[in-house]
C-alpha cells in the first residue's frame, strides 16, 4: 500500500486525519496512520476496539495515552501494547502536530 494511496477512515476524535495504510480485506491485521493536531484529542468517554491486541507506535511528536490505570506520556521513537478491549483515551498535548501508528490485531 502506497501512502498517497491510503484511503481515509474516520475513528473518531478531534483535530486526527487517519489512513488505513493495509489493504482494507485484511481483517487480521489493520494499521492506521494518524496525524494528530496540537490538541487533538480523543472523544469524552474511553474507548476500545474490536480486536485483540492494541499497539500504538509515536513516530514523531508528543501523544499521551490514557487507561484506567495509567497516563503514558509518549514521543517520537515510542511504543505501548495493550489489550483491544481495553478503554482507552488518547490527545496531543504538544505545539506541534504528532504521527502516530495504531496497530489492531485480532
Amino acid at each position: 500500500m502506497r501512502l498517497a494511496e491510503a484511503p481515509e477512515v474516520d475513528l473518531g476524535g478531534h483535530g486526527i486525519r487517519e489512513l488505513l495504510v493495509t489493504p482494507s480485506v485484511n481483517k487480521a491485521l489493520q494499521i492506521i496512520r494518524a496525524t494528530v493536531e496540537p490538541g487533538g484529542h480523543s472523544e469524552d468517554e474511553p474507548y476500545s476496539m474490536d480486536c485483540r491486541h492494541e499497539a500504538l507506535h509515536v513516530i514523531s511528536g508528543q501523544f499521551v495515552l490514557s487507561t484506567p490505570d495509567q497516563r503514558l506520556e509518549l514521543q517520537g521513537g515510542d511504543t505501548v501494547s495493550f489489550p483491544g478491549s481495553e478503554p482507552h483515551g488518547w490527545e496531543n498535548p504538544g505545539s506541534q502536530p504528532a504521527t502516530v501508528l495504531w496497530i489492531m490485531a485480532t
